[in-house]
């Protein structure tokens, strides 16, 4: 992975469940790279205005979301934005945040700010 990547912070396989599946890995210098074990990982966004948190790919369809320290969460559709949540409160601090797709293609987001926790369902169109 190039230095200036930064370091590793979340892997997903792009496809899982295949012999040779590819990665999309989020980095601490707020990058997603796309690459595999037998490819060299290449830059494909730069989404985040800090640093990114957490990365989930759907199991089925070319989308991918991403979620990170500037409060904001992405879906993205063949490596474009396709929409973007901004959680706005100032108050609490954000201090931890996890994505996922269910297996009825919802986008689950669960988030730690202070000291109160909340699953936030969000549709996946």
């Amino acid at each position: 992975m190039p230095e200036i990547a930064g370091g590793v912070r979340s892997i997903v396989c792009q496809v899982p469940g295949k012999s040779e599946p590819g990665l999309f890995v989020g980095t601490t210098k707020n990058l997603i790279l796309e690459g595999g074990l037998q490819s060299k990982f290449q830059p494909l966004v730069v989404g985040h205005a800090k640093q990114l948190w957490a990365l989930a790919v759907h199991p089925s369809l070319p989308v991918f979301a991403s979620a990170g320290f500037d409060r904001n969460i992405l879906k993205w559709k063949n490596h474009k934005p396709e929409w973007r949540v901004q959680f706005q409160s100032k108050k609490c601090p954000l201090l931890k945040i996890v994505l996922r797709f269910s297996l009825n293609a919802l986008l689950q987001v669960s988030m730690r700010m202070g000291s109160f926790s909340q699953w936030v369902p969000l549709m996946v169109m």
